[in-house]
């Protein structure tokens, strides 16, 4: 099973290629460029995988659902979720799959993915169709959950220019993803109007809130990107010291 995508349709895609995404056997996926279907050119190639079958592309944003084998986990087939509209540089978002499946769970491991089918960023719904010959079922899924790691390292894609104070350094996109997976609540500033607001507070226990209303004196406009973070609740006094250590 393949997946073609133009290359003047993905966001960060070389406008003169053609690219196919294609499973090697059970072992990995590859991308190629196939604009000269005579000599295809080799672009990407994610392997390790201990199985493959009919992964999901979405051209006009490069999200790609891939149905892969992670070795890892317990079930033969998952979907890894990537950002492929730049294909040479592919960006791993999550691993996804059912409560069982998952490396260190225990009992019945559900019925392996057969594959999904995304209806976009407006349809918001991701279809994983799971099992061929037995125990086949649906799952309907909100796709912005699923990426919302990609909508975050998009919009912090200019790492020069912002900064994530919680971890008081310029975030590359590896460290912003393993961040959000750890449910580290991820705040980004323009390092410039921090300095325009008299520079980050180290004495100060709530620094993003003092920055954030201090920017807010200042005429500055706040965004939430998205609010679906997950993030624990401090339910007591005690708890507090080792989340601000």
């Amino acid at each position: 099973m393949v997946r073609i995508c133009d290359g003047k349709t993905l966001p960060k895609g070389d406008r003169n290629a053609v690219y196919m995404l294609r499973t090697f056997g059970g072992e990995a996926h590859e991308i190629w460029n196939v604009a000269d279907p005579a000599n295809p050119v080799l672009i990407t190639r994610l392997g390790g995988l201990k199985d493959t079958h009919k992964s999901w592309w979405e051209c006009e944003t490069g999200i790609a659902f891939l149905v892969s084998g992670a070795p890892d986990w317990r079930t033969r087939r998952m979907t890894q979720v990537y950002d492929l509209s730049d294909p040479a540089h592919p960006v791993k978002i999550r691993d996804f799959g059912l409560p069982g499946q998952e490396p260190g769970s225990t009992g019945a491991v559900p019925t392996e993915l057969h594959g999904p089918i995304s209806t976009g960023p407006e349809g918001n719904r991701v279809y994983f169709g799971y099992g061929t010959d037995k125990g086949g079922f649906l799952q309907i899924v909100e796709r912005r959950k699923i990426v919302l790691l990609a909508e975050i390292v998009q919009a912090a894609h200019d790492v020069g220019r912002y900064v994530n104070i919680h971890v008081l350094c310029a975030l590359d996109q590896q460290l912003l993803i393993d961040q959000v997976a750890q449910d580290i609540l991820l705040v980004f500033f323009d390092r410039a109007l921090i300095t325009r607001v008299g520079g980050w507070d180290e004495q100060n226990l709530t620094e993003d809130a003092d920055i954030g209303l201090r920017l807010s004196a200042a005429g500055e406009r706040i965004r939430v990107a998205h609010p679906i973070i997950p993030r624990a609740i401090i339910m007591r006094m005690i708890s507090l010291v080792p989340s601000r250590i």
